[in-house]
């Protein structure tokens, strides 16, 4: 395990420290992993956290969209190694840059956040349930699966099942 940069440890402390905030029970299962996959579950969880707070807080839908826009934006620079803006950021880079976490799958979660911000979620139609289960559950099963150490396709089939099952379950 490549040692963190004085930065990269600032933003997994952040990162636990959302996971820890959050009350989820996820975080135990999260704290039985070994450092280096704890600290990618972690910072994944938090960017995940970030923009579901974002999608579902109260206020204005264009300055909740402009920061949805930002966070993709910031996704850019990650995958570009271009300097990043928000203190999360080098965790999140570093969990990229270990366990080769899809870019797809984090540009898919934001676009799952629109379509909370749109109102897309509201009575949906069979299509736009499996498409917003995908998005919002489905990419954190795929990047949780890298994290965790699995790159087999059936590994892929499992967390996306999972992620429906789950998605379905919370909304029911």
């Amino acid at each position: 395990m490549t040692p963190l940069s004085p930065e990269e440890r600032q933003a997994a402390t952040l990162a636990e420290a959302i996971v820890r905030r959050s009350g989820s029970s996820f975080r135990l299962g999260m704290r039985t992993l070994p450092p280096a996959r704890r600290q990618a579950i972690y910072a994944v969880y938090a960017f995940c956290r970030i923009i579901d707070d974002i999608a579902d807080e109260p206020g204005d839908l264009d300055l909740r969209q402009t920061r949805l826009d930002g966070w993709r934006t910031e996704i850019d620079r990650l995958y570009r190694n271009a300097p990043s803006t928000e203190p999360l950021s080098p965790a999140l880079r570093s969990a990229i840059r270990t366990y080769h976490l899809p870019r797809s799958e984090f540009e898919a979660l934001i676009d799952g956040m629109e379509m909370d911000l749109q109102g897309r979620n509201i009575a949906p139609s069979m299509a736009e349930l499996t498409l917003y289960c995908r998005r919002v559950a489905g990419a954190v099963g795929l990047l949780s699966v890298r994290c965790f150490g699995a790159e087999e396709p059936e590994a892929d089939a499992m967390a996306l099942a999972l992620g429906d099952a789950l998605q379905l379950t919370n909304i029911l």
